[in-house]
């Protein structure tokens, strides 16, 4: 018994790690994402309108 509880437990927060990763991961794209976003709207100007 508690060998399983043991396991369970285990299981919960490997489970939350990998919840929290992938939270971060997602925080990070979003955070690139707006990065981008930003040095773009700064390119914008630059960019040949005629190119597009």
């Amino acid at each position: 018994m508690w060998v399983r509880t043991q396991i369970n437990r285990r299981i919960a927060s490997d489970h939350h790690t990998q919840e929290h990763n992938l939270l971060v991961q997602l925080d990070h794209t979003r955070r690139d994402m707006i990065e981008t976003d930003r040095v773009s709207l700064c390119l914008l100007p630059l960019i040949d309108h005629s190119l597009l």
